[in-house]
């Protein structure tokens, strides 16, 4: 037979998921356990499950876009090798790796001779609109 607290559990968990709080859903129990070990209020209690719900949802998203983008590869702008190619403007991918231009409304476009690291930077650039939570197809 199901205790109070049994019964509270379900519908707790039910709703979530009726809510889709995956995060909240999987670890609330551990964050009632960490709340009551440190003596937290209501408000603390309360934020630190919608900080956890936040990240984890942030998360998925942003790894949706990334998906969904069809990358290539995994390059960041980190990644670039400025010494393999002199010639690259560090400063300038720098500031398209800020996406200025997106809240700008302005276009982009990488054109160089093969094996220069377009697609690279390109991927580097639309891998950040991705973290930023912007859509960004891959072209």
């Amino acid at each position: 037979m199901l205790n109070d607290t049994e019964h509270k559990s379900a519908y707790i968990e039910a709703k979530m998921k009726q809510f889709k709080l995956v995060d909240m859903r999987t670890q609330y129990r551990d964050i009632i356990q960490e709340a009551e070990q440190e003596s937290l209020g209501y408000m603390d209690f309360l934020l630190r499950l919608l900080e956890l719900e936040d990240s984890g949802k942030t998360s998925r998203r942003t790894e949706k876009f990334l998906v969904k983008a069809g990358f290539d590869s995994a390059s960041s702008l980190e990644d670039i090798d400025y010494s393999f190619n002199p010639s690259l403007n560090k400063d300038k991918i720098d500031e398209l790796g800020r996406l200025t231009f997106l809240d700008n409304r302005e276009n982009i476009i990488i054109i160089g001779p093969p094996g220069v690291g377009k697609s690279m930077i390109a991927t580097g650039i639309g891998r950040n609109a991705c973290k930023k939570k912007e859509k960004s197809p891959f072209c």
